[in-house]
């Protein structure tokens, strides 16, 4: 069986053996790139939250986020700023800056040592102070809040 390759004519364009444009267009290839694209974003898992002990400390990470972010505001401002517990929900949030920290399932945020589960920031960075517990299925971190110095920090286990 004879091979059939594409010749050139004598404007120089590649023909195949019956005189038709050899390749493919641009919008062709395009449509196939698209096309599996499309099917890689349905086979493939998408990003997960980590779970277990990577979960608690994701989350203790974000919260301690949160309150630094806070205090940032306050002091910036030069207003009082706030942010609140709801173990409830299960989130922390920060309604000076419009955000908030959805802690995961399974893991526990409270404010230990008050009924109010309000931290307060000064804006000479100072705070109500307080200890913030996360606390998961086999393990717990508590961020802990200076009053003085409006100070946050993890204290891991």
């Amino acid at each position: 069986m004879p091979v059939l390759e594409p010749r050139l004519n004598a404007g120089g364009s590649r023909h195949d053996h019956d005189g038709k444009n050899a390749g493919f267009t641009l919008f062709e290839v395009l449509l196939g790139l698209l096309l599996m694209a499309l099917i890689a974003a349905l086979v493939l898992p998408g990003p997960q939250r980590p779970t277990g002990p990577a979960a608690l400390r994701t989350a203790a990470n974000e919260v301690s986020a949160l309150l630094r972010n806070t205090r940032t505001a306050a002091i910036g401002s030069g207003r009082p700023t706030r942010a609140s517990i709801e173990p409830a929900s299960n989130r922390v949030q920060s309604p000076v800056l419009g955000t908030q920290v959805e802690v995961p399932a399974g893991v526990s945020v409270a404010l230990l040592d008050r009924s109010n589960q309000i931290i307060d920031f000064a804006p000479n960075g100072t705070s109500s102070g307080g200890n913030i517990l996360l606390q998961g299925p086999v393990s717990r971190v508590v961020i802990a809040i200076n009053a003085d110095t409006g100070a946050i920090r993890l204290a891991l286990p």
